[in-house]
């Protein structure tokens, strides 16, 4: 996505070419680049797509559309599953409930963290593995109920 709309903006390529280059469809390629004109001016934009110092910052701009949705960040995912592991590889694993009761007290210790009110409400998440997929693959690999394994697909 980042290289189709670098070639529109910076190359001054047409949208229907950068769509054909990069497998993308030109409407998303469209709504991009009018969603990151809203943020800023064109002569700011080919500044940042040409710098490479900003990896994280366009990652997030470049991000899907669900992006938004998320509790947690790509760090963040990446520490609860690393977690889970941890907790799997010393016979402590984990089900799929306990996952979840998990994942809510992490994000409550998240200081900027918006935890969705029905997360509140349940003290627990919200079937949000679905939304997570390294947490979902662990689960796959490594949930088990202290005695057997059992895999969820």
């Amino acid at each position: 996505m980042r290289q189709a709309i670098t070639a529109v903006i910076c190359r001054n390529e047409s949208k229907y070419k950068a769509a054909r280059d990069y497998g993308l469809k030109r409407t998303t390629i469209e709504s991009r680049i009018k969603a990151l004109l809203k943020r800023n001016n064109i002569d700011e934009l080919r500044r940042q797509l040409k710098d490479s110092g900003n990896e994280t910052e366009e990652e997030m701009i470049f991000s899907n559309k669900y992006t938004s949705c998320q509790v947690f960040n790509v760090n963040q995912e990446a520490q609860l599953s690393e977690y889970i592991k941890k907790l799997a590889d010393m016979n402590y694993g984990l089900n799929y409930s306990q996952i979840r009761t998990l994942a809510y007290h992490y994000a409550k210790l998240i200081v900027d963290c918006k935890i969705p009110e029905k997360w509140k409400q349940n003290k627990m998440t919200d079937k949000y593995i679905l939304k997570y997929p390294s947490i979902f693959v662990i689960l796959c690999q490594y949930c088990f109920d202290c005695s057997k394994l059992i895999w969820i697909t």
